[in-house]
């Protein structure tokens, strides 16, 4: 999966502070993103409580998980506007 710094007019439409969060560029069919049913244009704000600020903080949270780990998103799913409800989503690292 990889990831991108959200867009100011995209952050916006989607009622989210400035520098919270990352945009799901590409996420690889068959990976564990596509596993746990990430996808293009999500918005990851947090991983595992830690909150996710730029594409930084992202890899260094991601550069901390381990295979067979346990890994929770909070995400704001694509196509989710001003009113759009966060949502957690989970899985196992293979």
């Amino acid at each position: 999966m990889s990831v991108r710094t959200i867009p100011p007019e995209i952050a916006q439409r989607m009622n989210l502070p400035k520098g919270e969060g990352v945009m799901v560029q590409e996420v690889k069919p068959g990976g564990f993103a596509d596993s746990i049913n990430l996808s293009r244009g999500d918005v990851i704000l947090q991983i595992n409580r830690q909150p996710i600020t730029d594409e930084k903080s992202f890899d260094k949270v991601q550069s901390t998980l381990k295979s067979g780990q346990d890994v929770v998103f909070l995400v704001r799913p694509n196509g989710q506007g001003r009113n759009g409800s966060n949502v957690f989503v989970a899985g196992t690292l293979p």
